[in-house]
Order: structure tokens, then sequence, then C-alpha cells
């Protein structure tokens, strides 16, 4: 593989590995370039290969009842697909690109040789597992605990980083949609946006053309713990 090809040495999985082990990931994974909007997998697909983000970002989705609920959004150095690729039973997530993608497919028996030959790689899945058992835990206690209300102030912490230019701040860059923070809630886009609005008008987010400022974060995690302390 070129220098200017895409390589493994970004994903995060693989970070304690040598040059030469990756090089050598490199020529047993398929390589695949996908366009925006492509899907990469269907939920209940039964292929169990474990897919590396190189480049791009794409989005995990599931449908329940019906209406899509957006789980999360992988980006470049982020990996997908290891649960498939461990237990062999069929896919639970609908895989496609927000942009275009460059996406290394590593079919799973090699992906349980590297897990076996490297003990820091399986040290790395164990950790990204349990974040993400907690992480869907979550998520069910707020959807069984909490009114649309407090599951969108509950979504806009997590989106929520430290800006860049002014300390102690948090924005969501860029904002997702309403409509996008309605399927990660599983609420309606009018609903959200009726939300938003108190939201503002009460002085704890402002609303730019390229960002969601939580004015008072501290303000809004007091009021979710007090929802979910009942």
């Amino acid at each position: 593989m070129d220098p200017h090809s895409p390589s493994l040495a970004t994903i995060t999985l693989l970070k304690g590995l040598d040059q030469q082990a990756l090089r050598r990931l490199e020529s047993q994974c398929i390589w695949r370039r996908y366009r925006a909007n492509e899907v990469i997998i269907d939920d209940q697909d039964d292929s169990n290969h474990l897919f590396l983000v190189v480049r791009g970002q794409l989005r995990a989705s599931v449908s329940i009842a019906g209406q899509e609920t957006i789980m999360r959004d992988i980006k470049a150095g982020q990996y997908f697909g290891e649960i498939a690729a461990i237990d062999n039973r069929p896919r639970s997530a609908h895989i496609r690109c927000l942009t275009d993608s460059v996406v290394a497919h590593m079919p799973a028996p090699i992906f349980w040789r590297v897990i076996q030959e490297y003990p820091d790689v399986g040290r790395q899945l164990l950790i990204s597992l349990v974040s993400l058992v907690r992480a869907l835990t979550d998520r069910v206690n707020e959807t069984s605990a909490l009114n649309m209300k407090h599951r969108l102030m509950a979504e806009l912490l997590r989106l929520s980083r430290p800006s860049a230019t002014s300390k102690g701040s948090y924005i969501i860059s860029p904002p997702p949609t309403h409509a996008e923070l309605a399927a990660r809630i599983g609420s309606h886009r009018e609903a959200v946006t009726r939300e938003l609005n108190q939201l503002s008008r009460l002085g704890l987010i402002s609303r730019y053309r390229g960002a969601i400022s939580l004015q008072d974060r501290d303000r809004l995690q007091q009021t979710l713990d007090k929802a979910m302390g009942g």
C-alpha cells in the first residue's frame, strides 16, 4: 500500500500495533469506498466482518415500531460490527454513510487472531464494549424514566463538547437538525422544535448557524439529575 493510500494507523483499536503488524493487517482487509448516503449494512445482515472507518462519517440506527432511532455516529478512526464478529449472529443496526467514506472490512477470523496475538487490542475492545453497554443502559433508563423534554436535555448534554474558543463553554457543532434530534430521542421534529425554543427562552441554550451553545450546562445537568432522581 503506497504512502497516499488509506492506512489502519488512525484506528484507535489498533493504536498499539507497530507498522509491520499494521501493514500485514492492511493486506488482509477488504477495502471499500462508499458514497454519502450509501448503506453499508442493514439490520439482520448475516455478515460478520469488523468494519474499520478510515475516512468519513457514518450513522448507526435501528427501526423501532417503524420509526428510525439514531443510536450513534461513527467517525474516522472508530470501528463497528464487533458484536456480530464475536457471536456470528445477524446485525442489530442499520449503518449508512453520512459522507464519502473509506472502510476496511476485517474478516472475523482475522479479528479473532488479532485479539489473541495482541492483548492490548483485546483490552481496548473490552473497554469499548463496556462503554457501549453503559451507553445503552443510560438510554434504556432515560426512555423509561424521562419525559421527552428531559430526554432532549440528556441528548444535548451527551452531544456537547468543550468549546475550543471559549473557556468553560460547551457547544454542539455542527448542530444536528431538529429531525435528527427527534430520531435520537424517539420523538417528533415539532416537539423538539418546541422544547428547543423553550430552552432558548430560559437562557439555557443559544442557537447559531454553526452550533448550539449550552449557555448553562450545569443548570441543564442539575435539572436532568433531579428528573432522574424522581
